[in-house]
């Protein structure tokens, strides 16, 4: 199935599945939350709970946005690694690493979008969470 895809959809499906790949294996957003939202419960005070908060922020956007560096940096064997078929047709191959360049961009976001999304669950707002996914199929 994925080969009739991908002779239909082009360099566009490989770099739609690269950038879901780390979105389903690392930054869910209920994996976050299941791991964020009983140790941010867990603290006492409002300062140790801001504390938290802004040392969570800083060190896990640094990371992503490394993460996502070097792999908008390596896009190129990346991209012959998602997509080999398209290593005879060098057009294809651009296109596959051009949009591959593009899509990366949406790891930091996510990123950040299960960042909020758990706080505003550990007070106690749900609705944003819960409309949030509808934004993200617009």
């Amino acid at each position: 199935m994925s080969v009739l895809v991908t002779k239909s959809f082009g360099p566009f499906f490989d770099t739609c599945k690269f950038s879901n790949s780390p979105k389903s294996l690392i930054i869910t957003l209920d994996a976050f939350s299941q791991a964020f939202i009983p140790v941010l419960k867990a603290q006492k005070d409002h300062k140790s709970t801001r504390a938290l908060i802004d040392q969570v922020f800083i060190y896990g956007l640094i990371t992503i946005i490394g993460l996502t560096a070097i792999a908008w940096l390596s896009a190129p064997w990346l991209a012959r690694l998602f997509a080999p078929g398209f290593i005879q047709h060098s057009n294809q191959l651009k296109q596959t690493i051009h949009l591959l360049h593009i899509t990366l961009f949406f790891i930091p976001f996510i990123s950040i979008t299960a960042f909020a999304a758990a706080i505003l669950q550990c007070q106690r707002y749900f609705y944003v969470t819960a409309v949030a996914p509808v934004f993200l199929n617009i």
